[in-house]
């Protein structure tokens, strides 16, 4: 069970959630969300199928959580100025 050791989880983070999906449902994934020190939620309008049904609405909300990630992994790793 993830909620077992996702609280252990500490690199950035990102959690792309669909907001329609009845596959896993949109609580179980901001609880999962939730459980991740420092995570960012991005909210998709769409259902379980929406990165391949509607990539339009899919791809810019990954792309802006995958760039979140990057640039705070890059502002961790920066050596802190004198």
């Amino acid at each position: 069970h993830s909620l077992d050791w996702i609280g252990e989880v500490d690199v950035p983070t990102a959690v792309v959630v669909t907001q329609h999906d009845n596959v896993v449902p949109t609580r179980r994934q901001r609880q999962l969300a939730a459980a991740i020190p420092g995570a960012d939620v991005y909210p998709v309008p769409g259902d379980h199928g929406t990165c391949v049904h509607q990539p339009h609405a899919f791809v810019p909300v990954l792309a802006a959580a995958c760039r979140d990630v990057s640039d705070r992994a890059l502002a961790h790793d920066r050596p802190a100025r004198a």
